[in-house]
């Protein structure tokens, strides 16, 4: 056996590199969840993150959202003093703007699920703080910061179909000023947020983060990007969501239309349908939706023989359907009819089921989510979206912008049936047994023939 001698200064390289790398793992261990600067000339920094949600398939409109930092005092022994407040520095309003559309410049975008969702941080609200401007010296100063609906804007056309959602959260903000022992001048050496537990973002809601850190552009631990992770952790939440469709023209967000047709069809037959319409987790609360039968001439239909449904309610004479979000509900169509949703949001999930008949042959065709597809079933088997089986429309399926854009249209064909009413899928048998009737016939008249001339042989005898 041999044995490889390490040199002495390879083994204190060894050494000196593990300690390194400890001490390294030791400093991130101990690195907290706060800002921190080194020295007077570079001071902690600290930004504020707006998050602006929107559901999938939503025009976003954009946004202006003002930020007001108000003193609260100064902590001492973990006691807040108020009595010099007015010596406290202002820390200047912040102004984060979001641009419209799809991909803003200078803005993160995050689509996950049913919501995309645009990141943005303001700069460094401590930029304009130096030296000379920590009046009550070393300590701990506390700030509120608040978004401020009044000076924000949302634009909003349409009132009645666009809704904006302000966050009302409020933040504590802590800076610890020090001297810096080398130039003897005062710096934020540490800056942190808290959560204030009666005004909670959106963001928060359910958990106690504890102390947030506002570094911005984040700590970048991770690979991936994150909110939590690439930006201040003083988030901001707002919201938008519209509305499409209008009763009073009659166009509709969504609809389901049926037409009937093939060799031997029964134009008034109904077919059942089961539809659930979800709304986008961006929304709040649990919301309903409103949808009509139409004819073919887009009239609304009053069927008082209650062949549709049972009517949630009536405006007038005309009686519509309530559909609760995330709840299945089942209607009945005949051809030439559709279902129309009046006031359905953008970005909804929709299923659709058509119940199972035995003497159709199913078949449906989508206009949203992707470019046009058709898929056609068998007659006998249910059929409708989502599906998990061949031909596959899994989804998700989310209704995108635009009046009269989202549809589903279904049609049913008459299979095996002739125009005398004889479903040519049982022409073998009727034959087989049209030729058994045959046979026994001629069997019978030959028997009868038999005797008939034995008998008459018998008697000339």
């Amino acid at each position: 056996m041999t044995t490889k001698r390490i040199s002495t200064p390879k083994l204190f390289l060894s050494i000196a590199m593990v300690v390194v790398l400890s001490l390294s793992l030791l400093l991130t261990a101990l690195a907290g969840p706060w800002s921190e600067g080194t020295g007077s000339g570079n001071p902690a920094k600290a930004a504020l993150t707006k998050l602006f949600k929107t559901p999938v398939n939503t025009t976003n409109p954009g946004g202006s959202f003002r930020f007001v930092f108000t003193p609260l005092g100064m902590v001492e022994n973990d006691v807040l003093i108020t009595t010099n407040i007015a010596t406290m520095p202002p820390i200047p309003q912040q102004t984060i703007s979001i641009a419209a559309g799809a991909a803003p410049a200078d803005t993160t975008v995050f689509a996950v699920g049913d919501s995309i969702s645009y990141v943005k941080e303001s700069g460094d609200f401590l930029a304009t703080l130096g030296p000379a401007s920590w009046g009550n010296g070393e300590g701990i100063y506390r700030y509120r910061v608040e978004e401020v609906e009044a000076q924000s804007n949302i634009p909003i056309v349409n009132s009645l179909k666009e809704t904006a959602v302000y966050s009302q959260a409020w933040y504590e903000i802590e800076i610890w000023v020090v001297e810096d022992p080398v130039t003897k001048l005062l710096y934020a050496k540490y800056v942190y947020g808290k959560i204030v537990v009666t005004r909670v973002d959106e963001f928060y809601e359910g958990e106690d983060p504890g102390k947030l850190d506002p570094t911005p552009g984040g700590k970048n631990e991770h690979i991936t990007v994150t909110i939590e992770d690439d930006f201040s952790q003083i988030i901001f939440t707002n919201k938008y969501w519209k509305t499409d469709g209008d009763k009073e023209a009659k166009k509709t967000a969504l609809e389901v239309t049926k037409t009937i047709n093939g060799a031997g069809a029964v134009l008034t037959t109904y077919f059942n349908f089961t539809i659930t319409v979800t709304q986008s987790s961006v929304i709040k609360p649990q919301q309903s939706y409103m949808a009509y039968v139409l004819d073919s001439s887009n009239n609304i239909v009053t069927d008082a023989q209650g062949r549709n449904g049972t009517y949630d309610g009536y405006e007038g004479a005309n009686g519509y359907f309530t559909f609760v979000s995330g709840t299945p509900k089942t209607i009945s169509l005949t051809n030439g009819q559709r279902l129309g949703f009046v006031d359905l949001h953008v970005g909804s999930l929709v299923a659709v089921q058509e119940a199972a008949n035995n003497e159709y042959t199913p078949k449906y065709q989508r206009t949203f989510t992707t470019a046009q597809q058709e898929f056609t079933g068998v007659a006998g088997s249910p059929w409708g979206f989502p599906r998990n089986t061949e031909p596959l429309d899994v989804g998700p399926h989310y209704i995108e912008e635009g009046f009269n854009h989202n549809i589903v249209k279904y049609t049913n064909t008459r299979t095996g049936a002739t125009p005398t009413g004889l479903d040519v899928d049982d022409l073998p048998y009727v034959i087989l047994i049209s030729l058994a009737i045959v046979g026994l016939a001629g069997f019978v008249a030959y028997k009868a023939t038999f005797k008939a001339t034995r008998k008459r042989a018998h008697d000339g005898a």
